[in-house]
C-alpha cells in the first residue's frame, strides 16, 4: 500500500520518503572541502598577518625616521650657531689641546670671539666613534657631545664673491662659507641632512 509522499512498511509506522536531491545537500562536508575550506583560511590569515607587519614595520621605519631628522638639526644647529660668528676656519691650529689639529674633510676648527671678552677661542666639530663632538681648545677631549649614532659627517669649504655671487671650493683657511652634512642612524632609518653657514666675521673682514 503507498500514499502519496509516503511509504507504508507492515509493523512500522509511516516515514516520509525523502528525495535524492535534498539527501545529496544534507549529507555534509567531505573531507576534501574541509581541507579545501582550512588552506582558504589559513591563506587568509597569512595575508592579514602579512599586510599588518608591513604597516607596523613602515610606522617603526616613520619614527626612527622623524628621530633621526630631529636629532640631526638639533646638533647642525649647534654647529652652525657657533661657526656663524667665527673669524676664520683655522687649518691647522697651535692651541692647547687643538695642536696639531687641522680642519677638513671630517673636522673643523674655526676662531670665534670669546663670550664677554675681546680675545678669541677656538671650538671645533668632530666625528669619534659614531659620535659628534663640540670641544673648546682649553677643555679635554672629547669635549660635549652633539648627536650619537652618525655614519659620517663631512665639511666643505667656499668663498663667495660678494661682487659676483660666484662660490668657488676653496681650502679651508680661504673659507668664508662652510657646508655641513651629517648622516645618521636610527633603528632602519638612515637619513642624511646639510647645512650651510656663513661666517659673519670673516666675510665682514673680506669686504
Amino acid at each position: 500500500m503507498k500514499r502519496y509522499g509516503r511509504s507504508w512498511m507492515p509493523g512500522g509506522p509511516f516515514r516520509p520518503k525523502v528525495p535524492a536531491a535534498i539527501r545529496q545537500r544534507c549529507r555534509g562536508l567531505s573531507l576534501v572541502e574541509m581541507l579545501v575550506a582550512a588552506l582558504v583560511l589559513s591563506f587568509l590569515v597569512a595575508s592579514t598577518a602579512a599586510v599588518y607587519q608591513g604597516g607596523e614595520k613602515q610606522q617603526r621605519t616613520a619614527r626612527a625616521y622623524s628621530l633621526a631628522q630631529t636629532d640631526i638639526r638639533r646638533a647642525l644647529q649647534r654647529i652652525t650657531r657657533t661657526a656663524r660668528h667665527g673669524y676664520q676656519v683655522v687649518p691647522t691650529s697651535n692651541w692647547g689641546t687643538f695642536a696639531g689639529q687641522s680642519s677638513g674633510m671630517h673636522q673643523l676648527i674655526v676662531e670665534v670671539p670669546e663670550p664677554g671678552a675681546t680675545s678669541r677661542a677656538q671650538v671645533r666639530f668632530y666625528i669619534q666613534d659614531g659620535n659628534v663632538y663640540a670641544q673648546r681648545q682649553n677643555v679635554p677631549s672629547p669635549g660635549i657631545l652633539l648627536i650619537e649614532g652618525v655614519q659620517a659627517l663631512e665639511f666643505r669649504y667656499y668663498q663667495t664673491d660678494p661682487g659676483t655671487g660666484a662660490r668657488p671650493e676653496v681650502p679651508p683657511d680661504q673659507a668664508t662659507e662652510v657646508e655641513i652634512t651629517l648622516t645618521a642612524v636610527r633603528g632602519p632609518a638612515v637619513t642624511t641632512v646639510k647645512a650651510y653657514v656663513n661666517l659673519r666675521n670673516a666675510i665682514g673682514a673680506s669686504l
